[in-house]
């Protein structure tokens, strides 16, 4: 599973906020469009993609802060797509988590379903209700996995990685990819920036 998503899975750095720079994960779904969390680059002023190697400048063409998902238009990349599930994955899928936790080097863990439900709550800022589709896994997640691909079949994304739980080391919390598809799908191919949001 993992191989089939190292390609398309990159480390994202922003910078704003004068807190210097938030760093997470992200992968691609199109040749120049990636998918990272929405608190990675709240209120960012720049946003840097590094992939195999390269650091390529980048723009946020959708921000949704109640799913916590954003997608970055990203020239010249040239990555492989990875494909966003239809449908959530039930209870027992086993999977593969990349991403670059603490900034470091590309990371894969081993992670299996193990729930998945509509949670109503605030969005990134604390503000109003949504819910969206939750994806509970087993697997270690650390900072900086936020917005990496949950892989549950070759090239397919079953969820996004978006945090870890604070009551157990072992588990992780991911947004659907129906989700995903819903929220950041229609921009796909979008090249003008948007706004980011406030600063969390």
């Amino acid at each position: 599973l993992a191989e089939s998503a190292a390609a398309s899975t990159a480390r994202v750095a922003a910078t704003g906020c004068g807190v210097g720079l938030s760093v997470g994960s992200g992968f691609f779904v199109s040749a120049e469009h990636l998918v990272t969390n929405a608190h990675v680059v709240a209120g960012s002023s720049t946003t840097t993609v590094h992939l195999s190697g390269r650091d390529l400048e980048s723009a946020v063409v959708a921000y949704d802060a109640s799913s916590d998902l954003a997608l970055l238009h990203v020239p010249g990349a040239g990555a492989p797509a990875l494909e966003l599930a239809s449908n959530v994955p039930g209870r027992g899928t086993a999977a593969a988590a990349l991403g670059f936790p603490g900034g470091g080097e590309l990371t894969v863990t081993s992670a299996a379903v193990t729930a998945t439900y509509d949670i109503l709550g605030p969005n990134i800022y604390g503000e109003g209700t949504h819910s969206p589709s939750v994806v509970e896994l087993r697997g270690v997640i650390r900072r900086g996995n936020s917005g990496g691909p949950l892989v549950v079949e070759r090239g397919v994304v079953g969820a996004v990685v978006f945090g870890a739980s604070r009551a157990s080391a072992e588990v992780g919390y991911a947004i659907g990819a129906d989700e995903a598809r819903e929220s950041i799908g229609p921009f796909i191919g979008s090249t003008a920036a948007v706004d980011t949001g406030a600063c969390l």
